[in-house]
């Protein structure tokens, strides 16, 4: 049975719907690309997927439950969420930005332990910003607040990581860290979802993927088997190329357009 599922999902938002149709599964070790262009409805997925949106029909399941029927205190301890950005409104330090991952295991007014702390510095170190522990979350750059955000989420200790364009502001060393990090991680067993605009990225540490367009899965499988030229140009609508470099699998668009 796969840690996460969602079966003939609808979702959006305000009355409209955004997508239907959704067929997805992710188990421990895998990670799971979701694929396409701007206003395909991503983000929107991966919020129902998490729970921060009801479905508009259909389920999603954590293993042998649906997860509406959990409270967010449960979801936050198994399902962990980086956004594609937070607002910096509040000077807090990046180390209690990141301690407010452990919120969900204690309460909201519970004083963190030396485990919490122990945690927090651990994902600091794992996502190489321990040095930004004591600066203020307002007074560093957009790339950091993202990598903080990363930091959050690996703090609550979560089975499923889902991250919505997780390496959209950093710059190309931080994305190699992020992508090298997360790769780590589906080894050591967690269920990692992550969307992107870069099919490069789902070649080099995807194991699976979901192309989506218009709110529609145009395939979704291993990503040997269902991702290449054919299927990429089909997404976006250009004429694409797939070759090797060095060993790594990398695409283009052509100068033609189909």
């Amino acid at each position: 049975m796969a840690l996460l599922r969602a079966r003939d999902l609808a979702y959006g938002y305000d009355g409209r719907s955004v997508g239907h149709g959704v067929n997805l599964a992710l188990d421990a070790g895998e990670v799971l690309c979701l694929l396409g262009p701007n206003g395909g409805g991503k983000t929107t997925l991966l919020k129902t997927l998490v729970g921060l949106r009801r479905p508009l029909a259909g389920a999603v399941w954590v293993e042998d439950a649906r997860l509406e029927q959990w409270d967010a205190a449960r979801r936050a301890r198994v399902l962990g969420f980086v956004p594609q950005s937070a607002p910096a409104a509040f000077a807090f330090p990046v180390r209690d930005m990141v301690l407010m991952g452990r919120v969900a295991r204690h309460g909201l007014f519970a004083r963190p332990d030396a485990a919490d702390l122990a945690a927090a510095d651990a994902a600091l170190a794992r996502v190489g910003i321990s040095a930004l522990a004591e600066r203020p979350f307002t007074a560093i750059s957009g790339g950091e607040r993202q990598l903080v955000l990363i930091a959050r989420a690996l703090a609550q200790e979560p089975r499923i990581l889902v991250l919505d364009e997780p390496t959209a502001s950093l710059d190309f060393a931080n994305q190699d860290r992020v992508l090298s990090l997360l790769a780590e991680l589906a080894g050591e067993g967690l269920a990692v979802l992550f969307s992107t605009h870069h099919p490069d990225q789902v070649f080099a540490i995807g194991s699976h993927v979901a192309m989506l367009r218009d709110g529609v899965l145009m395939a979704a499988g291993p990503v040997g088997r269902v991702l290449d030229a054919a299927t990429l140009g089909h997404l976006y609508d250009r004429s694409v190329v797939v070759g090797e470099v060095e060993g790594r699998t990398v695409c283009f668009t052509r100068a033609d357009r189909p």
